[in-house]
């Protein structure tokens, strides 16, 4: 997911707040404790700093990794497991290498050290930092939703395509698919095809969001065009188009949200 300049002064912004709490914590003076650790003898120090790398995997892996590759593909329970999977195992990790820590510095280990070490990770990374991601995440989309210009309609939206010496100006709702050639792209239309030199990459890059799909590493195809589409397959004006194996969600996902 790509970061807007605001975006990356909000993280900026974020990530300043953490490190002035972390010192803050670290204080002396101010005798803080944290699971097993403790401010007055320094202890906190090294968990702190490995800490803050682990919170920051933890919300900011959350809003720009998990929910964008899941919640928006709508298979809410492989994103509920994975981030269960992920939450847990970071936990996991964070507590074993705070018990690392603390056997280094105090040389022994007792079954209160445990507890106090893994509740307390789990219990703060879930309440001050996974919590507050779903947050951050509502926020970012709302906002943004907010300040998008309203969608124009498909029949109103135009593209250039330049074949040979010739631009033709095609409206986006006249192209069934596209299929890849070579060197070259056909774009298929209800009575004709026109041909030009791109790769379909590309061209998937370029076109409006939400109006068409990659069905196969050869095919384009517009959404709105889809007649039937089976396992392996999509049918447009009679024309069957195979559907890759590892672009079956991405079929799906369109599908659903027509």
């Amino acid at each position: 997911m790509s970061l807007n300049s605001q975006e990356r002064k909000i993280i900026i912004g974020i990530l300043f707040v953490w490190i002035v709490v972390a010192i803050w914590f670290n204080i002396p003076s101010l005798d803080w404790t944290i699971g097993p650790f403790h401010s007055k003898d320094k202890s906190l120090l090294i968990p702190t700093i490995y800490g803050l790398v682990i919170n920051a995997i933890i919300y900011f892996g959350n809003i720009y990794f998990l929910i964008p590759r899941f919640l928006k593909s709508r298979r809410f329970g492989r994103y509920i497991t994975l981030l269960g999977v992920y939450f847990l195992g970071i936990c996991i990790l964070e507590t074993a290498l705070d018990l690392l820590v603390y056997h280094l510095i105090y040389g022994s280990l007792d079954n209160g050290v445990i507890e106090d070490a893994s509740i307390t990770n789990f219990l703060l990374n879930a309440l001050i930092f996974l919590f507050p991601s779903f947050l951050h995440r509502f926020a970012m989309d709302w906002f943004s939703k907010e300040e998008t210009e309203p969608e124009r309609k498909e029949e109103d939206l135009l593209w250039s395509i330049k074949s040979g010496t010739e631009t033709h100006r095609i409206p986006i709702n006249q192209i069934n698919y596209i299929e890849s050639d070579g060197n070259y792209i056909k774009y298929f239309l209800d009575d004709r095809f026109i041909m030009a030199r791109d790769s379909l990459s590309k061209v998937e890059k370029q076109l409006p969001q939400n109006t068409f799909v990659r069905s196969h590493k050869s095919f384009l195809v517009r959404i709105k065009a889809i007649e039937k589409a089976t396992y392996n397959s999509i049918k447009i004006k009679d024309v069957s188009i195979p559907i890759g194996r590892v672009y079956k969600e991405n079929i799906n996902s369109a599908i659903n949200d027509l």
